[in-house]
């Protein structure tokens, strides 16, 4: 994880890790991005924070286009005793290939299948289902799974493999309170972002920003300071 924006992952894995610790019986994460080096620290993030309660993650990454609808449905509806038991959480990685056309149309017929079985994932699945798709993928998850949307538990958009907190901080001044910098660095970063066209980086520290914003807003009032 040493080349993944440090700031951004940071930030999603502590709203994601509050989650997990409430987290009793079903719950959707739907995780979107590619990059196998940080998708890999995130899932054993949640595997080192899950691990006590509920035992090793189960991770699958079906690989075979006649097999993986079925793969999927039974992982997730019909799970082995060990994991019955457990309700360790599932990780389905769902970003074969992404710019193949078959694989394309599979993503939306297992979308569709899951989304089919809402009730019985609801009243069959007791423990996290993570559902990892392609960067560019949540119109996608709106319209082959819109039952399933409607009752995400959290949506995790994964951070690129580059770092852009250097350049946030170039443009601050050195004599802005700590939150005030704190808040300046993540917006300045969210613009950078912006400008380079990554909408989801950008999209991602946007909203960390504005959460933070309103904790200022609510500690220090209205007055300017």
């Amino acid at each position: 994880m040493a080349e993944a924006t440090p700031a951004a992952f940071e930030a999603l894995w502590a709203e994601l890790r509050l989650l997990l610790g409430w987290q009793q019986g079903f719950g959707l994460f739907l995780v979107f991005g590619e990059d196998p080096r940080v998708a890999s620290e995130l899932r054993q993030r949640v595997e080192d924070a899950t691990r006590l309660r509920t035992g090793l993650l189960q991770w699958l990454r079906p690989e075979a286009l006649d097999t993986a609808i079925n793969q999927v449905l039974s992982a997730a509806l019909y799970p082995e005793p060990q994991y019955q038991q457990s309700k360790a959480p599932l990780w389905l990685e769902l970003t074969w290939q992404p710019t193949n056309p078959q694989w394309h149309k599979l993503r939306q017929q297992v979308l569709a299948a899951l989304n089919q079985r809402r009730s019985a994932l609801e009243q069959n699945c007791h423990r996290p289902l993570f559902v990892q798709l392609p960067s560019l993928w949540i119109p996608e998850v709106v319209t082959w799974a819109p039952d399933l949307w409607s009752v995400r538990s959290y949506v995790a958009i994964l951070p690129l493999s580059t770092s852009l907190a250097t350049v946030a901080h170039t443009v601050l001044s050195p004599n802005q309170s700590a939150a005030w910098l704190s808040l300046e660095a993540e917006f300045a970063a969210s613009n950078v972002a912006l400008e380079q066209q990554d909408l989801f980086e950008a999209l991602l520290l946007a909203r960390q920003t504005l959460e933070k914003a309103r904790a200022a807003r609510a500690q220090y009032g209205d007055h300017p300071k």
